[in-house]
């Protein structure tokens, strides 16, 4: 199958290339690494004679330097419908402040919350409704340290994480 892909942060660009008899492709960026942004790569279009690619299939379409950014979330049937997707803290890692951005699927009460790596709440972003579509939220983090946190959304019995770094250096 012929694949394509892009790469974004401190630089981007297109690539593609063909799979080989596992089914794998390897790319690699002529760009070089600046040091503010975070690098990223999305699939952009996989194309094999005779087969039909549903992007929409994939858990796991953007992988950045911080971990995959999830494109869709399960949700329970139990729940009423309403659910969150594209959870993304950028930049990420971070100095002083970031934007958090989510999409909604309809108007919410919605949790944001951070967490310390063993597991202790450390700050509360929003705690109230929101209406459906894309938020981005600015957050300036004074009162934490250099580390590694976990950004919590929940929505009800849903929760989407997110894990982003902090460098006060």
């Amino acid at each position: 199958a012929t694949t394509s892909g892009n790469f974004s942060g401190p630089s981007s660009g297109n690539v593609s290339g063909t799979t080989d008899a596992n089914g794998q492709v390897s790319f690699n960026s002529s760009a070089k690494r600046n040091p503010s942004g975070e690098w990223c790569f999305e699939v952009a279009n996989l194309a094999l004679s005779g087969a039909t690619y549903d992007a929409a299939a994939n858990v796991v379409t953007l992988a950045c330097e911080s971990g995959p950014m999830l494109r869709r979330v399960a949700v329970p049937e139990v729940l009423s419908g309403i659910h969150a997707t594209d959870l993304r803290v950028y930049p990420n890692p971070f100095r002083h402040s970031t934007q958090i951005s989510f999409e909604l699927s309809d108007q919410s009460d919605l949790l944001l919350e951070v967490y310390n790596v063993v597991g202790k709440k450390v700050a509360l972003i929003t705690d109230k409704n929101h209406a459906a579509g894309q938020h981005v939220l600015n957050w300036a983090p004074s009162q934490l340290g250099s580390g590694i946190y976990l950004l919590k959304l929940s929505i009800g019995q849903q929760v989407n994480t997110q894990r982003f770094i902090l460098s006060n250096e």
